[in-house]
């Protein structure tokens, strides 16, 4: 038995009660323990004494894969072997093999947990799971890897930590630091991460890999933890582009477009409600959900759609409403436009009486994206329109800002996003971080009236060309590929490989 105790306990009293061994930690009175604010989870393990039975990880592996290959074996008559003969039949291509395998685990297999007579840790057959259209993450897992090996496919079961796993490398071994199990297939020597608790998943070039910080491959000769590489966001969460015309005048109401494009596992609970609703009722709904984003707006038009192959849902809103000005006919008028500023960082500094070269954890993968269009009313007597709102594309604290800006024939455009590409960073980087606040800009784009000679508007020396390559149109943000970061993110991003290689 291997003992370990966390750095702030005492050494260990070692008695040996010839059957057993008393180990005692004596804390007298102790303070309270102190855990960095702002740090990730692996800071929060302090006062821990482990134990574990298991010499290594591969011991775990060992131990857990003869559960994994028994489940997985498929009788004579098996159905899943009919199945994948006929996913075999419809193509030739292993990568379109394994998407059909993954989706037809993922439709037809109802996620429900099995945790009694062992199955906590043992999973069910997968014959019996395919006969009872249900199963917890593990049967779902042997399934897929009985699925895949029977179109010839590479698969194996692997072990992560849902909740990010921050730490598993700094435990003894253990299975009970996992608490889910995915697939990795391999196709053409990349690695491929499928999670069959999941819904619609139909492309795996739009697969992530687990956010668990560490996993285990179960392997019958054992397997050691492996890191799993963190690659930036792919796509933005959440996508909002709107639309004025305030050309009517300021005195006037303007006419809004706004749509929303969303991703995430979220989106699949408000599409069976949308879908569940009558038309009627699901307009009232979408209404009232528009009405609390934009309160100064009438919605007079709502629709929605799920694109079930790009795995989005759109929602958009036409309406009539206040248009923000400030100022008055003397004086110019000027109007913010909307989502059009970056708040700055928020200064990452630890107490004094906290450890001072701990990380800071950040919102990764967060990823936003706006893009605001205004149409303004001719300017009054003796002035002139004025745009104000610089370009940004940095790297800052492991988030990549990016932002570009036109005005053209009375038309005021923005795009932004704020990209988060990594789960943490450390100190010396939050040091970056807080001597940069000072000159963030955080300044919002705006337009305003203006008096005196000139334009007013910005110089777009070489912007042009960016905004007409990558500004973007409606459909553009709602699709595949939506135009919403610059080239600092993309230097980070390829920086790190796309996919994962197999390890030898």
């Amino acid at each position: 038995m291997a003992y370990r105790a966390s750095a702030d306990l005492p050494a260990a009293v070692v008695t040996d009660l010839g059957t057993e061994t008393d180990r005692q930690y004596l804390l007298t009175d102790p303070a309270s323990a102190i855990i960095p604010e702002g740090a990730p989870p692996r800071y929060g393990a302090v006062r821990q004494v482990q134990f574990s039975s298991y010499p290594d990880w591969a011991a775990v592996s060992r131990t857990f894969d003869p559960l994994f290959v028994r489940a997985a074996a498929l009788s004579p008559s098996s159905p899943v072997k009919a199945e994948a003969s006929r996913i075999a039949k419809e193509t030739p291509d292993a990568a379109r093999r394994a998407e059909a395998a993954l989706r037809v685990v993922e439709d037809r297999i109802r996620y429900v947990y099995v945790g009694l007579d062992g199955g906590n840790y043992r999973p069910a057959n997968a014959d019996d799971t395919w006969r009872r259209r249900f199963g917890d993450c593990k049967a779902k897992t042997v399934l897929l890897v009985a699925l895949l090996r029977e179109l010839g496919i590479a698969a194996e079961p692997v072990l992560v930590g849902a909740q990010g796993g921050d730490g598993i490398d700094r435990r003894l071994p253990t299975p009970a630091v996992f608490d889910h199990v995915v697939v990795r297939a391999t196709i053409d020597g990349a690695a491929y991460w499928l999670d069959a608790t999941r819904s619609g998943d139909r492309h795996l070039a739009d697969l992530d890999a687990p956010r668990s910080r560490f996993v285990l491959p179960l392997r019958s000769a054992g397997a050691s933890l492996e890191p799993v590489a963190v690659l930036p966001p792919k796509y933005p969460q959440m996508v909002q582009v709107v639309e004025i015309d305030a050309s009517a005048g300021f005195a006037n109401p303007g006419k809004y477009k706004i749509q929303q494009t969303m991703r995430g596992d979220e989106i699949l609970g408000i599409r069976a409600q949308l879908a569940g609703l009558a038309p009627a009722d699901a307009d009232r709904m979408q209404a009232a959900y528009w009405r609390q984003q934009m309160p100064n707006v009438e919605p007079s038009r709502t629709t929605w759609r799920f694109d079930e192959d790009k795995r989005l849902l759109v929602l958009t809103m036409e309406g009539e409403g206040k248009v923000d000005w400030e100022g008055d006919d003397k004086t110019g008028h000027t109007h913010y436009l909307l989502g059009a500023g970056f708040p700055p960082p928020a200064e990452m500094k630890h107490p004094k009486d906290q450890a001072q070269d701990a990380a800071w954890a950040t919102d990764y993968p967060a990823f936003t994206c706006y893009a605001t269009t205004v149409k303004v009313p001719p300017a009054g007597k003796g002035l002139h329109w004025s745009y104000s709102s610089n370009p940004v594309d940095r790297m800052l604290g492991g988030i990549a800002y990016w932002r570009i800006s036109s005005f053209e024939n009375g038309v005021a455009r923005m795009a932004k996003s704020r990209r988060v590409m990594v789960p943490e960073v450390s100190a010396a980087e939050a040091a970056t971080v807080n001597s940069a606040i000072a000159g963030f800009d955080n300044n919002k784009a705006y337009v305003s009236e203006v008096s005196g000679r000139g334009s007013g508007l910005p110089k777009l020396t070489g912007l042009a060309d960016t905004l007409r390559n990558h500004f973007g149109t409606f459909d553009e943000f709602a699709g595949a590929t939506p135009p919403c970061q610059g080239h600092a993110a993309d230097r980070d991003a390829s920086s790190t490989p796309a996919k994962d290689k197999t390890p030898s």
